[in-house]
């Protein structure tokens, strides 16, 4: 196991580089190899890590289009990020089909630093946010979700909103954008689309940008999206309509995975301000909400339970002010509201008024 260094300051990220022999045919499924690392705070406080194999990729920019090209064979990675000043120390396990191993203890010190923290509620008032620091943090952006590889390269957009004194945006991880699932066989993830996740997360951490990753968009599973989507049965997927999304067992383990691998690569990033499920879950064809609030249930306190970080959990829909149901999960924490207006001389009173209900609802 080799850290990226010695020190790091508190929020910042420490990476581990781990050398490991094992037996595995998808590096990507928990259940054919598992990586896990448990680091120990200053406080005595456990917290448990998975990791994660990456092939790294290679950014080139070739006549205003961006290429990832693939570097080496692929690699273990842990990433972690402190909270407490003060000595670190972590411990590895590892398991694959010939059984489970543990070692690769080492340490590290944690530092102060300028970072406020992770976006949380604030204690003060949970209407609003706040970071670790007790500052508060008040959202301001576009809605830009895809990330373009020509053109107006998106890190170059991200440099514009910084510019403009935003520090707020959404990404969708969806096939046209940074989702990593759309390969020709499920289980296995895009590396060039997660390697610009990386490099997104480095660029919001130099410039004070906080991110919504919104892991689905209902485009992908209705009309032209289901025909090319990896869990229909007529692509070798497990399901037959897009709604067996939400109740097949063979797809909602798929989706487990896929959580703990964005949480064990994404995860210590105090730039993403939250998760969201889905965006505008009313547009999943067959998908009634009678299955989709237990869905939530399910995955809302999976996510809960393997993200040591504790980001927020939010989740969208384009019908206003959206069904309360959704709201009151447990583990859903933000309540949110998309506004279309169709009357663009008049887009301030109807916000005010669905955030008024949202605010009064779920005071």
């Amino acid at each position: 196991v080799t850290p990226s260094a010695g020190t790091v300051e508190r929020y910042a990220r420490l990476e581990l580089a781990v050398d490991l022999g094992a037996t595995y045919d998808n590096p990507y499924d928990p259940d054919d190899l598992a990586l896990d690392a448990v680091f120990t705070a200053p406080s005595g406080r456990e917290m448990t890590v998975p990791g994660f194999f990456m092939l790294p990729q290679r950014r080139v920019i070739q006549e205003g289009a961006e290429i990832m090209l693939p570097v080496g064979m692929g690699e273990w990675k842990v990433r972690f990020s402190p909270t407490e000043t003060g000595r670190y120390t972590w411990s590895l396990r590892l398991k694959d089909r010939t059984g489970e191993v543990s070692g690769g203890e080492g340490s590290f010190e944690a530092t102060a630093g300028s970072s406020d923290g992770f976006v949380r509620k604030s204690k003060a008032d949970p209407h609003y946010l706040a970071f670790d620091s007790g500052k508060g943090y008040f959202a301001i952006g576009h809605n830009l979700p895809i990330y373009h590889t020509s053109g107006q390269i998106g890190d170059e957009g991200m440099r514009r909103f910084a510019a403009g004194r935003e520090n707020f945006n959404r990404w969708w991880m969806c096939s046209y954008g940074f989702g990593i699932e759309w390969m020709d066989k499920l289980g296995w993830y895009r590396q060039d689309a997660a390697a610009r996740i990386d490099l997104c997360l480095d660029v919001a951490s130099e410039l004070g940008l906080y991110y919504m990753m919104c892991m689905d968009t209902h485009q992908d599973f209705r009309e032209g999206g289901w025909e090319s989507n990896p869990f229909n049965a007529k692509n070798g997927g497990p399901c037959e309509k897009a709604g067996e999304w939400f109740t097949n067992e063979t797809a909602r383990e798929y989706y487990r995975k896929r959580l703990r691998y964005t949480v064990a690569r994404w995860g210590y990033s105090r730039n993403v301000l939250c998760w969201e499920f889905g965006n505008e879950m009313e547009g999943w064809a067959d998908s009634p909400n009678a299955i989709k609030l237990p869905w939530h249930k399910e995955m809302s306190d999976y996510l809960r339970s393997i993200d040591p970080f504790g980001h927020l959990i939010t989740t969208s829909f384009w019908g206003h002010t959206g069904p309360p149901e959704f709201w009151a999960l447990d583990n859903i924490d933000i309540v949110q509201t998309h506004v279309y207006t169709n009357d663009d001389a008049n887009v301030a009173e109807p916000v005010r008024r669905m955030c008024l209900h949202q605010w009064e609802a779920f005071d």
